[in-house]
């Protein structure tokens, strides 16, 4: 460890990195609130590590793209 503190935030599954708070910020959560931007805001990420079941007790660790909205 290198003695720096890390933090991180979410907002509903979505980690906010970098490529994140530039799609999710203020202004564009308070008009999907009011209703005056987009209902909807998706996030590609081309290398998203998941762990899938195969079978009952298996589990494989891929890395695929993955769209979030």
């Amino acid at each position: 460890m290198t003695g720096r503190a890390a933090t991180v935030c979410k907002d509903r599954g979505i980690s906010l990195n970098y490529n994140a708070k530039q799609l999710m910020n203020f202004d564009v959560i308070e008009a999907t609130i009011l209703g005056t931007g987009e209902p909807t805001v998706t996030r590609h990420t081309e290398k998203k590590t998941k762990r899938k079941r195969n079978g009952e007790c298996t589990v494989a660790i891929v890395t695929e793209p993955e769209d979030k909205m």
